[in-house]
Parts: C-alpha cells; sequence; structure tokens
C-alpha cells in the first residue's frame, strides 16, 4: 500500500523525499483506515486464492487496451509506462479484486432481519 502511494506521488512530479512525516496525530487519524484497507485486501487475496480467482495475460491486455482508451493513449503505451513504473502487478492486482467482488455479489445470499429490538431500562 504505501509502495502505491510512493508510485502515485512519482508519477505526479512528486518527490517524497520533499513531503514532510506525518506526525503523531496524523498517524493516529489515519491507522483506522489503515487497518481497514490492509483487513480487506488480505481477505480479497484468501478469497481469490481460495477460489483459483486470477487474471489471465490476455484479461490484463484488455483491461489496459480499455483503460487507455479512456485516457486517449496508446495501449502499448500505458502498459510500457505501468511496466517503468513497476505497477503492472498492481494494475492485476486490482483487476483480481474486481473479480473478487464479483465471486462474492454472485455468490451471496442476502438474508433480511429486523434489527433487535431494544429494551426498555
Amino acid at each position: 500500500m504505501l509502495s502505491q502511494s510512493l508510485r502515485g506521488l512519482i508519477a505526479h512530479g512528486i518527490d517524497p523525499k520533499r513531503i514532510p512525516a506525518p506526525t503523531a496525530e496524523q498517524r493516529d487519524q489515519m491507522r483506522p483506515s489503515a487497518v481497514r484497507t490492509v483487513k480487506a485486501e488480505l481477505l480479497l487475496k484468501a478469497i481469490s486464492e481460495k477460489e483459483g480467482i486470477e487474471v489471465s495475460d490476455e484479461e490484463l491486455d484488455t483491461a489496459i487496451a480499455k483503460r487507455a482508451e479512456q485516457l486517449g493513449l496508446s495501449a502499448d503505451y500505458l502498459k510500457d509506462q505501468l511496466e517503468q513504473e513497476k505497477m503492472l502487478e498492481d494494475f492485476r492486482a486490482s483487476l483480481v479484486q474486481d473479480k473478487c467482488y464479483e465471486f462474492i455479489k454472485s455468490n451471496a445470499e442476502l438474508i433480511e432481519e429486523l434489527p433487535p429490538e431494544e429494551s426498555e431500562a
């Protein structure tokens, strides 16, 4: 997660060394969100491994072409940029996560429950 953030800064022309380190208070504010993000990523990874959810090279190329079209770029150029920035596998991982969400959505069994009644004090 940190490496993705650093590569994102670099991709936008920002030197990460010039950004001041977060204060203890800022870290404490970010911690709950970071913990949720890491837990979600670990859960999705476990699901993808258990269910054999993968993204083939062909699916990756198709997704790159679609994203390149949205950005007005050639697919080859975008793929080269992703490789240069060492973000190609991050892009593949995001596609695996998307497939996991689809798997969860298509296999979920929704059960409608009423909230428990609050007891009167």
